[in-house]
């Protein structure tokens, strides 16, 4: 089989902290001297930042480079800090840019070329996020008051990133062990409900917009590659459950599903039968998102979103299962019917400000969605949130998931925190009630015959069979164009 860096490693190992080296030693902060690109230069950047700025007088120097991220905060690229200064017109003023480049180890280079992960975010920065900021502005009169993302900078580099620099406004990273509390949770919910209203949005004036963001991890094609490295961090968490009698049973009915998990997987992460489809971000974990505070009360006050590598569209459940299971602390996560009110109550406020008019996809619709992709949830549990909570002064080798002789038992050992599997006995009754009887049913018809979206964009209601669901209502909204020229899109 062709050498592939694995889902399950990038979904775990990505999200630990293990070191990358770089020329000159290990990535850190600080004023470590950096062996910076060749072509990271100040023509380069002064050439890029006339042309953003529509000013052709600008002259940049280019005064220090740094790395932007500390060892095991970033796998998937190189991030630098660079400082510049800008002048024009006799006005001199400094500002700071974050360069973003392919990962200097190769197998998550190999990686990151075979999925293709800075081309989408590449596709992201310029083409998808610019149209909805300017969708919202064009349907509200006014700009957002506060973006979901840094400024991106298109630069002539097809595996670079050019993006503006947070943290001399006060944004910073929240501390990934500790998890989010309410307020952030509300924060992150608030801003996942804008993205996905403002793709709706951008659905109804072109239902092609997100045709280019189709899955590229869980896919027939890559089934194998998946299987084989799937399947350790699943077993680790079997054998945790086997450590705990009263859980016994549950451990006894994942082994049966070994043999179609990752059917059920990748059919969970498909939109074709979902009632509602949108722009998920697709990593929205803690370590992708930077926080502002209120400098008088501590109080966090706006968040921004990065890394939108692997953006899918899809149920906008997944980037909710992926966010509460791999970030949020067990005292928020544990009232889940109320962290989903959050998020459907500000997706339907974001509609409506946009002009949307009514969806027909309810509350309870919601739930009942997120409860059928509980799976989903099960897998980020026992992947990313292994990462998440850590312990750093324990980190292990990445070569445990890439030697085929670590077992399960080795991932058990080496990865589980005291602090992790405290939480998993904690929350794995969630999936006892529910993910693991959903899961088994999956084969069983669709819940509703007919999918029906009433008073959206044009105003009428478009019912169709429940085999063509996934054509028509996975856009989340009814558009001019007919069932068929939807069909012809997405074919």
């Amino acid at each position: 089989m062709e050498e592939k860096l694995p889902y399950a490693l990038t979904t775990l190992v990505t999200h630990v902290e293990f070191s990358v080296q770089s020329p000159t030693g290990t990535m850190d902060t600080g004023k470590e001297l950096v062996s910076q690109p060749e072509w990271l230069t100040a023509e380069f950047l002064q050439e890029l930042i006339r042309r953003e700025d529509h000013d052709p007088n600008i002259s940049v120097i280019l005064t220090d480079v740094n790395f932007a991220t500390s060892k095991g905060d970033n796998y998937l690229s190189v991030i630098y800090r660079v400082d510049i200064e800008c002048t024009s017109r006799d006005k001199t003023q400094t500002s700071t840019l974050i360069v973003k480049c392919p990962p200097l180890d190769k197998l998550l280079e190999k990686f990151g070329e075979d999925v293709g992960s800075f081309d989408r975010e590449i596709f992201m920065y310029r083409d998808v996020i610019p149209k909805l900021y300017s969708i919202w502005k064009e349907r509200t009169g006014h700009p957002l008051s506060k973006i979901l993302s840094p400024r991106g900078y298109p630069s002539s580099r097809t595996d670079t990133l050019i993006l503006e620099d947070l943290r001399p406004r006060g944004y910073k990273m929240a501390d990934r062990r500790s998890q989010l509390d309410l307020d952030h949770t509300c924060l992150v919910l608030r801003a996942l409900a804008k993205l996905h209203a403002m793709s709706l949005a951008m659905l109804e004036e072109d239902p092609t917009s997100f045709k280019h963001l189709d899955e590229h991890f869980f896919t027939e094609e890559n089934k194998d590659m998946i299987s084989h490295t799937y399947i350790k961090p699943v077993k680790a968490s079997v054998l945790l459950l086997r450590q705990c009698p009263e859980f016994e049973h549950l451990a006894d009915r994942l082994e049966e599903i070994y043999a179609t998990f990752i059917d059920d997987l990748i059919k969970t992460v498909k939109p074709d039968d979902t009632p509602l489809s949108v722009l998920n971000h697709g990593d929205c974990w803690v370590n992708n998102m930077l926080f502002k505070y209120s400098p008088d009360t501590g109080i966090v006050e706006d968040i921004r979103f990065l890394d939108f590598q692997i953006s899918r569209f899809s149920s906008p459940v997944l980037d909710l299962h992926y966010f509460l299971y791999s970030s949020v602390r067990y005292d928020v996560l544990k009232d889940r019917d109320a962290l989903l009110a959050e998020y459907y109550n500000a997706l339907l406020k974001n509609l409506q400000q946009l002009g949307c008019g009514r969806l027909s996809y309810s509350l309870e619709d919601l739930k009942r969605d997120f409860r059928k992709k509980l799976w989903f949830g099960y897998i980020t549990l026992s992947t990313v949130r292994v990462g998440v909570m850590l312990d750093p002064e324990s980190v292990p080798n990445k070569a445990y998931f890439v030697d085929e002789a670590a077992g399960p038992e080795l991932i058990l050992k080496k990865w589980y925190s005291k602090s992790y599997k405290e939480f998993f006995k904690k929350i794995v009754a969630d999936f006892e009630k529910e993910a693991i009887p959903v899961l088994k049913d999956s084969s069983s018809p669709n819940e509703r015959s007919n999918v029906s979206l009433k008073d959206v964009g044009l105003g009428c209601t478009l019912s169709v069979p429940k085999g063509n669901v996934h054509k028509a209502v996975s856009h989340g909204v009814v558009q001019s164009c007919t069932l068929s020229q939807i069909e012809e899109i997405y074919d």
